[in-house]
């Protein structure tokens, strides 16, 4: 045993025994909160110290992964750092949190000078230490020192050369520098990140999640971040990783339960239905890109403003007495400068009373009415009355606060036309009717009833949201992110996908150059390293970027097998596939797939194989669109030639090929 090991492990019994006591200070802490006289503080209080049991108990097999010591300006700081943070009763630190701002020297800095931000103001001095600790079973087994010669590719090759299990993991032993970087930057800031498969995107988001939790809990709870998740698969997909993280509490949404949080009474497509019914019959989508980008705003846009002017421009009658002519009215609307209708309303409201009250006019037409015996003293009481308390209830009459949002909707596909003169509009106004006459929407829908929403309604809790997590965001309209920017107005947004991976090329953002009206400011950086392929596949799938005039992807230098082609026939391919089945199961591979261009190629393969494949944990058979997001082992690609050189197959082929770990067979008839 290493003099090293064995340090530790003997420093780990003094950090064990204070551990020890801050668990059983817990205990202590959750019996008096339940006999707290107030139920509702007694309640508050049993969940915190409930949750932090929880921690305590999830973490205790491995409390820290590293050491570093930092020689400031006082006496040196020796930081243990752990998934979750510890401190005893003196508020000092058992256990460094991941997310706190000193371990970013472990993250980010080299041996030698350097500095970290505390509350943005730099605290210097030197990093002599950064070391490795791994337990097992609630015991060191081994410690490594990383020094300023030792490279990435070094560090994570024992990490990535395991099996997968297609759950999301923590990697907070693991966080390279230039990931490190995207997770710590300021709340205040909307970021896009552009990364290539297998880069971890979607990791990287949640523990920017977590350290935005974590590091503003005095300003903001966990509840006011929030998911927009690509569909409920992928919401499970994470959820474990959530609560790894302690961030769990954040709420989430995928895009279609917004718009089934609007619109009842009709079926609702989602992007992968609307995608199979599109090619199954071989429809034009040209007017789909049309109906999801700047121009359809446009069109949207005129909708509402004559929308706006119509409804209050009518004359303001109260007790039979028209008391202001309608432009007056819609001249104290046009004042209220807010994004929404319905916030407009609010503001119009309190102007309009206020205007009403003081307005000289007002009671110069009260008096002649009177005079003219066109109405009666008690009438002109009630009104005088009325003005004076505010004509609330009245006003809200006047302008329908529940508007129905699907009713103006297809109120605005019937008369689209009439606000564009773009040559798609016909065809948009016909297919679109012809959906909503059958009570069906789809996924090229949403951005426009999303958009119309958030300019006609406000919702109180969206704004009630700090940031915006969206992951996967290739797959969303520029309409979409647009109608999201306005519901969520208080919120900053991180944004992480891969336009190479944006499948629905009828409908999405082709460059994230388009976002620029809608996230001002934002900052845009790419991770361009995948830590998911080997060196090999990484190279075979770069040829689909090159078609699609993209820059390669980089990758840790970490070698496999040759990626296997295979020329085969209708007679042979059952053969075939059990037999590259069979050899990845004698390589005690996990997680095998086989991929296909399409829902009948999946059918054919079923058949082919004919019953469960037997020594493979997890095994699937699945289309291009289903296994996006996803990695296994093994990957086998039913059949190359099904994809042609056009954009979308090319980018399909290139998700296909990157979800493979270790090994890739391609198949060609």
């Amino acid at each position: 045993m290493s003099d090293i090991l064995r340090e530790e492990q003997d420093k780990y019994l003094l950090i064990k025994e204070k551990l020890d006591k801050y668990r059983n200070g817990l205990d202590d802490s959750l019996y008096l909160a339940k006999q707290m006289s107030d139920p509702n503080m007694a309640s508050i209080m049993v969940r915190a110290y409930s949750r932090q049991i929880y921690l305590y108990e999830k973490n205790k097999g491995q409390p820290y992964f590293a050491k570093i010591i930092f020689e400031g300006r006082d006496e040196p700081v020796v930081a243990y750092i752990g998934r979750i943070g510890f401190a005893d009763l003196n508020d000092d630190d058992i256990i460094v949190d991941w997310r706190a701002p000193i371990s970013e020297l472990y993250y980010n800095s080299k041996l030698g000078q350097t500095q970290y931000m505390v509350e943005n103001h730099p605290e210097k001095g030197e990093l002599t230490l950064k070391r490795q600790i791994a337990f097992k079973n609630g015991e060191i087994i081994s410690v490594y020192d990383i020094d300023n010669q030792l490279s990435s590719d070094e560090f994570l090759l024992p990490y990535l050369t395991g099996s997968a299990d297609n759950r999301l993991k923590s990697i907070v032993s693991t966080i390279q520098e230039e990931q490190d970087q995207i997770i710590r930057i300021p709340i205040n800031k909307n970021i896009i990140v552009q990364g290539v498969a297998g880069c971890g995107k979607t990791t990287v988001a949640l523990h920017r999640l977590s350290y935005l939790i974590y590091n503003h809990r005095e300003i903001y709870n966990a509840g006011e971040y929030y998911i927009i998740s690509p569909n409920n698969v992928f919401k499970k997909y994470i959820s474990t990783l959530l609560e790894d993280l302690d961030a769990d509490q954040a709420q989430s949404s995928t895009v279609k339960q917004f718009v089934e949080n609007i619109v009842t009474g009709y079926n609702i497509l989602d992007k992968h239905e609307q995608y199979e019914y599109l090619t199954k019959r071989n429809k034009n989508t040209a007017y789909l890109k049309f109906k999801s980008g700047k121009g359809f705003r446009k069109v949207l846009d005129s909708f509402v403003k004559e929308f706006e002017q119509t409804t209050f421009s009518r004359d303001l009658v109260v007790e039979g007495v028209k008391l202001l002519p309608g432009e007056e009215v819609l001249n104290v609307y046009n004042e209220c400068n807010k994004i929404s209708v319905e916030e407009k309303v609010e503001i119009w409201i309190d102007k309009l009373n206020h205007y009403l009250r003081t307005n000289a006019k007002i009671k110069e037409n009260l008096k002649s009415f009177v005079e003219n015996k066109q109405i009666t003293l008690k009438k002109k009481f009630d009104i005088e009355h009325k003005l004076q308390q505010g004509l609330g209830k009245e006003l809200k009459a006047y302008f329908n606060k529940n508007l129905d949002i699907m009713q103006l909707y297809c109120q605005f596909i019937k008369n689209c036309d009439k606000y564009s003169t773009d040559p798609l509009i016909n065809e948009l106004k016909t297919e679109t009717l012809a959906n909503l006459n059958k009570k069906t929407i789809s996924e090229d829908d949403f951005g426009a009833i999303l958009y119309l929403y958030s300019k006609l309604k406000c919702n109180k809790e969206c704004e009630k949201i700090c940031q915006v997590l969206i992951d996967e965001a290739q797959d969303l309209s520029y309409l979409q992110f647009l109608a999201l920017r306005n519901i969520f107005k208080s919120a900053t947004f991180s944004i992480f996908g891969d336009l190479a991976q944006s499948l629905y090329e009828y409908q999405v953002i082709s460059s994230w150059d388009e976002l620029a009206d809608v996230f001002q400011n934002n900052l845009y950086i790419e991770l361009r390293k995948s830590y998911r392929t080997t060196v090999e596949i990484t190279a075979n799938a770069n040829e689909q970027l090159h078609n699609l005039g993209l820059s390669n992807a980089e990758n840790v230098i970490r070698h496999g097998d040759e990626v296997v082609y295979n020329e085969i026939t209708l007679s042979s391919i059952k053969n075939t596939i059990q037999n590259e089945i069979d050899a990845f199961i004698k390589r005690g591979y996990a997680s095998v797939a086989v991929v296909c261009q399409n829902e009948d190629e999946v059918n054919k393969v079923k058949q082919l194989i004919d019953g469960e494949i037997k020594g493979v944990q997890n095994f699937a058979v699945m289309t291009v669109m289903e296994i996006k997001g996803l990695e296994f082992e093994g990957v086998i690609l039913y059949n190359e030639n099904s994809y042609d050189m056009s954009r979308l197959k090319q980018k399909q082929l290139y998700v296909a090929k990157t979800r493979a770990l270790h090994s890739l067979v391609i198949n060609r008839f």
